[in-house]
């Protein structure tokens, strides 16, 4: 048996894989630069610099990319100009969000806290803050994170959306635990927003295993790819009901990952604890007057 070696077009991965890299090298800095001061300042110009080029690579595949896309790696992702727009906004809203981790309060700090491997309000963090430590980690894990999402506008094969679907969801979970302020609000609604989004995930996995199994039945050997699925569907048969279940699974991992109703437990406790350049935009059902109250008030003091 010979293996063949996929064919990889890198040039179409440009963005992403300038961001992604850019968050390695910010790992890297974080083992090799010493003074606090010098990694924070190194991480926030890696971390702009990195977007900015990723958001020029978006324009010139915009200019050249044909009105049909381009598939890569063997139709598990697919660019077009939709997926660019997607991934042009996501790059200008993540140096929005780095520019916003790298301003500082009227104390001289930010909204991260000087260490995250102590208790709030120890003495180990009261020297930390004296000494000027800081978690610099953030700016690579934002680009982690913004990766992933860039990866998420691109896939079109379930196994390949849950690798983008962690690669943005793990570095979030840290970044919501490590806010400055309101540091056990911060850790609990890290530890749920941790755990229920591990059950999603495995929802989510197991429901693209039901997937790949009904569809191995009907004809073909058994795909994960979305178009491929769109067309083994109403070959099913007998496994009509495995694949709905599948189906189902896949929809409730994703609603999840949303905050969609009634998948929406973990939103409140998340925004409530994570630091200001972390939390997100409330979602749509949240935008009552008593919820827009709520969210002020939860936004006061990080």
């Amino acid at each position: 048996m010979n293996y063949v070696a996929p064919d990889i077009a890198w040039a179409s991965l440009t963005p992403i894989l300038i961001v992604l890299g850019a968050a390695a090298v910010g790992v890297l800095v974080e083992a090799f630069v010493r003074k606090a001061a010098d990694r924070r300042t190194f991480q926030m110009q890696l971390s702009v610099l990195a977007l900015v080029l990723a958001f020029l690579a978006i324009v010139w595949q915009w200019v050249q990319l044909d009105q049909g896309g381009r598939v890569i790696l063997d139709s598990m992702m697919f660019l077009d100009r939709q997926a660019l727009l997607w991934q042009g906004l996501l790059v200008i809203f993540g140096i929005g969000g780095v520019l916003l981790a790298a301003d500082k309060g009227k104390e001289g700090e930010d909204a991260f806290a000087p260490l995250g491997s102590v208790a709030p309000g120890s003495p180990e963090e009261t020297v930390a803050r004296k000494q000027g430590l800081a978690i610099t980690e953030a700016f690579p894990l934002m680009l982690f994170a913004t990766g992933g999402m860039m990866l998420f506008a691109t896939v079109n094969d379930l196994l390949f959306m849950f690798v983008a679907l962690e690669l943005f969801s793990l570095p979030l979970y840290i970044l919501v635990a490590i806010a400055r302020r309101r540091r056990l609000l911060s850790q609990e609604g890290a530890l749920k927003y941790f755990l229920l989004g591990a059950f999603s995930s495995a929802i989510f996995l197991f429901g693209a295993a039901l997937l790949f199994g009904a569809s191995g039945d009907a004809g073909v050997s058994g795909v994960t790819g979305m178009v491929e699925l769109g067309l083994v569907a109403p070959a099913a048969g007998a496994n009509h009901t495995v694949f709905l279940l599948g189906l189902f699974m896949v929809v409730v991992g994703l609603l999840f990952k949303i905050g969609a109703v009634p998948f929406h437990l973990w939103v409140p406790d998340a925004y409530q604890g994570a630091p200001t350049p972390v939390t997100p935009r409330p979602p749509p059902w949240q935008h009552s007057a008593a919820s827009l109250t709520w969210c002020s008030t939860a936004s006061s003091g990080r």
